[in-house]
Parts: structure tokens; C-alpha cells; sequence
């Protein structure tokens, strides 16, 4: 059974001045600072302009921090495979600016994690993460949602997730009402987004917003960087059909080079 979190973080506190170890991003020795376990070459890295992407069905907007290849998905899966807590609290720190220029909420909630996973990891990833975000902002973090469901959705494509999140998700607040910002690591196809944002807007909630460390497409999963279409320009959602998440996304062009 692992530790309990507080004390992997002291832990880790001492264990990075004594020992410093390397870069999860790039292997180099990380720094010392408000930005560690971050070398000095890809601190900076972190703060590409974060952006506005194709929303998830029953979501009302969703931002990212960038595209899952490179460091963003690096960060996320030292943070959460290698139980880097250090890591994931750094991503939640640079969600919080982030949340800053999106419409301020009413609450703040991760995306839950199965009860068994979590025990396993000897904590939630994604409240780590939720957690700097609801602080910087002042607003509560709530227990909203509940996993009833265990199987990983790694390696299924659209039409798995859709039918696999479907009863996945339930809420455990019919409290909660008004704007919900929802944290997550990772926004593949958006089944998981849309899943939690229905259960939550089916107990009344008003809104639901998603912000995500890292974003991909099924259709693009080489994780290109891909952006929305640029204000007053017609994207794929203005014709006339209404297109897959994944296919939306993929459509978006890349920026040039």
C-alpha cells in the first residue's frame, strides 16, 4: 500500500534538495525553484499560449494547456504512471493561470478516478491537479462526480468510449448547481467530457467547462498542434452537419511552421 500523499510530498521536498534528480521531461537535472522538477531548458516550455478548442458535446467551452505530444504529455504521464505528485501539482499550478482568463465558475471538480485506481495510486491525479485551480480561484472543489465503472479507456477509439463512459459517471452532489469547471489530464474524443457534463447537467447544474492539461484527437493522435478556427471564420461545426468531436478537432488547421 503506498504512502499517503503528505508524506510522499515531504519526502519528495527533501529527497529534491538533497538529491536532485532529473527533468521528467527530458532527462537533464531539474531546478530548484517554483517551476521544479523542471530543468531550466523546459521550464519555459510550459507556457506556450494555451488555447480554445472544439467543445465536447453538453460542454459548454474547453481549454487546454497544449497538445499531448511533446511536454504536456510527457508531465502527465510522469505525474500520473511514475506518482510524480511534484509534477502534477506544478501542471495544476499553470491550469490555474489558465482558468484565470476563462468566466469565472461557481465550482471547481476533477474527473474522477475509479476508487480501486485510486487506492492503487494512493491518490486522485486529477484533484491534485483540480486543486491549485479551485484555490487560485477562490470557489469550492467539490466531490460532484462518482466512478462506478474501473476499465481504462486507453486504446479505444470514439465509438468505445462513447459506449463504454455512458453509465460510467454519476453524481455525487445533486447539490451542486450553478458554472462547473471540470479538470481532467487528458481530452482524446471528448466521451468522458461529454459523460461527466450530462450527468451533471441532468442533477441542474447551469453550465459545464472542461480545462485539460493535454488534448488529442483518435483521428490525429500524433498530438499535432492543432487550433481552432480563427475568429469570424466558418469551421466544420457551420455546415450543416454536425461532425465527431475527434472530427472537428482534426479539421482545425495547424499552425505554420
Amino acid at each position: 500500500m503506498r504512502a499517503p500523499l503528505t508524506t510522499l510530498r515531504w519526502l519528495r521536498a527533501i529527497t529534491d534538495v538533497l538529491l536532485p534528480g532529473s527533468c521528467p521531461a527530458c532527462g537533464e537535472l531539474q531546478g530548484i525553484g517554483p517551476e521544479a522538477p523542471l530543468c531550466a531548458g523546459c521550464a519555459p516550455l510550459i507556457d506556450v499560449p494555451h488555447r480554445e478548442f472544439p467543445a465536447p458535446e453538453f460542454v459548454r467551452v474547453a481549454w487546454a494547456l497544449g497538445p499531448y505530444a511533446g511536454l504536456h504529455g510527457a508531465l502527465v504521464r510522469c505525474g500520473k504512471s511514475g506518482g510524480r505528485t511534484d509534477v502534477l501539482e506544478l501542471l495544476g499550478r499553470r491550469l490555474a493561470v489558465v482558468a484565470h482568463d476563462m468566466e469565472r465558475p461557481d465550482v471547481v471538480m476533477a474527473v474522477p478516478g475509479h476508487w480501486r485506481r485510486v487506492a492503487r495510486r494512493g491518490g486522485d491525479p486529477t484533484r491534485i491537479l483540480a486543486a491549485p485551480v479551485a484555490r487560485a480561484l477562490g470557489v469550492p472543489l467539490a466531490r460532484g462526480l462518482r466512478r462506478v465503472r474501473e476499465a481504462s479507456q486507453v486504446g479505444r477509439g470514439r465509438a468505445q468510449r462513447n459506449l463504454h463512459v455512458r453509465e460510467s459517471y454519476t453524481c455525487g452532489d445533486p447539490g451542486v448547481t450553478g458554472d462547473v469547471l471540470l479538470i481532467d489530464d487528458v481530452l482524446t474524443t471528448g466521451a468522458t467530457a461529454s459523460a461527466c457534463a450530462q450527468e451533471l447537467l441532468g442533477s441542474g447544474v447551469r453550465s459545464v467547462s472542461v480545462l485539460c492539461v493535454a488534448y488529442r484527437s483518435v483521428a490525429r493522435c500524433d498530438g499535432a498542434n492543432i487550433q481552432p478556427t480563427p475568429s469570424g471564420m466558418k469551421g466544420p461545426a457551420d455546415s450543416g452537419s454536425t461532425p465527431s468531436f475527434g472530427e472537428r478537432c482534426s479539421s482545425w488547421a495547424a499552425p505554420p511552421v
